[in-house]
């Protein structure tokens, strides 16, 4: 099928953004708020056409410094090319840009570096906990709330380090539990600051936080899986048996979840979890 020319000049926007690795929300912010990250999405995807001030404003902040090629976008939106005035604003609001101090990265990009400057090791054990605290809740924003460390359990004699209300009305969480009948009020995730086999223990303690009120899917948090297919084999030994859902995650998982939170890439982070869930049904 032949894409129109708003579509064409969607996938113009998205490619500049990322020949200059801007993430959505940064480039919104150099629009100083005039638009959100939503409506950019909308956009290069070609479901919205921009008007004039918006367009020639992103192409400034995307440092479009050719006016033929400012004109062709323009074109591709069914707009008349710059004047000469309109043009000069481009340039100009490149060189704003250009000069304007380098952001922080965004705070998810921040936690994959401190969860690798993290040692994996029991000394660090307390910090790296907190790390993956954040990391989570950064990570599963929209669907999982109120998070709680090291919440106490069966009148105390039990604890998970870390449970999560599910609140979710749409994506992975919601489909765990609407389309594949999980029962997952809560969210387990126990923390493992080491680098080696995750045995019968490590699973046996986070399927024993499980119950059919509470919930019965977790995960393993750890630094690297270091047999994935045995520990594969000992989650879908507890969905044979019925006791719940293990989930494995180590540093490259929540690396690639954080960066697709950093990007507002909410479809990929919900990809990554099915991808790892449905190896234990299917």
């Amino acid at each position: 099928m032949q894409q129109s020319n708003i579509q064409m000049l969607g996938e113009a926007l998205r490619s500049l953004r990322h020949t200059q690795s801007v993430t959505q929300h940064e480039l919104a912010e150099r629009l100083g708020g005039n638009l959100d990250p939503r409506s950019l999405r909308r956009l290069e995807s070609g479901e919205r056409r921009p008007g004039r001030l918006l367009l020639l404003g992103l192409l400034g902040a995307l440092g479009v410094q050719e006016r033929e090629a400012v004109d062709h976008m323009l074109a591709l939106a069914g707009l008349a090319g710059s004047t000469d005035a309109e043009f000069a604003d481009v340039r100009a609001q490149i060189q704003s840009v250009a000069s304007a101090p380098l952001a922080s990265p965004p705070r998810p990009l921040q936690l994959i570096r401190e969860l690798q400057e993290t040692a994996a090791d029991a000394e660090n054990a307390s910090r790296y906990h907190d790390v993956v605290l954040e990391a989570l809740t950064r990570i599963f924003a929209t669907q999982l709330r109120k998070p709680v460390k090291e919440e106490r359990l069966n009148e105390g004699r039990k604890r998970v380090d870390i449970i999560f209300n599910n609140v979710a009305d749409h994506g992975f969480f919601q489909a765990l539990r609407e389309h594949h009948g999980v029962q997952c009020p809560y969210v387990f995730f126990e923390c493992k600051n080491y680098a080696m086999e995750l045995g019968n223990p490590e699973f046996d303690q986070l399927i024993g936080r499980f119950s059919d009120k509470s919930g019965l899917f977790g995960a393993l948090v750890c630094r690297l899986n270091a047999d994935p297919q045995l520990s594969l084999k000992r989650s879908r030994d507890a969905v044979a048996k019925n006791r719940g859902y293990v989930i494995v995650l180590d540093d490259s998982d929540l690396g690639a979840l954080l960066d697709y939170r950093a990007k507002g890439n909410e479809a990929a982070i919900d990809d990554h979890m099915d991808n790892l869930f449905r190896r234990l049904v299917l």
